[in-house]
């Protein structure tokens, strides 16, 4: 039985020249990356990398998506994602990745530290007491998060 290597790629959604959120569904944001895998490497690179491409994470508040693909076509994915400039129903979106990792542990330990920071950002700019105390819950569970992978690795 072979080991296939994956590679995981976590990514911020952005909304150029707007301030509107749309809700993130992983079927469309994975149709936009495959649509621009075909534009960009064409049919054959589509095949190639589209047997392992899988979107494992979403998160529509920190708006962080992690995508799964194969080793082999991690190069390939990457500009793919790089030019992807929609989804949906025509809506602008980019996609920037912010950290690739080849374990599922350390893409989740950057997500948390990722959402972590934004979190305390996004706190600082709310007034409203329920929102900053819903903020505050997922940034608790972070650090719960956090702590228990800190906890393992000194286990190790």
């Amino acid at each position: 039985m072979v080991r296939v290597a994956k590679r995981y790629l976590v990514c911020e959604l952005g909304y150029p020249g707007s301030h509107v959120r749309y809700p993130v569904r992983s079927a469309l944001l994975l149709e936009a990356i495959t649509l621009a895998l075909r534009e960009t490497w064409g049919e054959l690179g589509l095949a190639a990398a589209k047997s392992g491409l899988r979107l494992v994470y979403t998160n529509a508040l920190t708006n962080i998506v992690t995508v799964m693909c194969e080793r082999e076509a991690a190069h390939k994915v990457e500009s793919a994602i790089q030019h992807v400039s929609h989804f949906g129903n025509n809506c602008p979106v980019t996609l920037t990745i912010i950290h690739k990792s080849s374990t599922v542990r350390q893409a989740n330990i950057s997500i948390a530290k990722h959402q972590r920071s934004e979190l305390l950002k996004k706190r600082s700019r709310i007034s409203d007491g329920r929102e900053t105390s819903q903020i505050m819950a997922e940034i608790a569970q972070l650090n719960n998060k956090l702590l228990s992978y800190n906890k393992k690795e000194d286990q190790i």
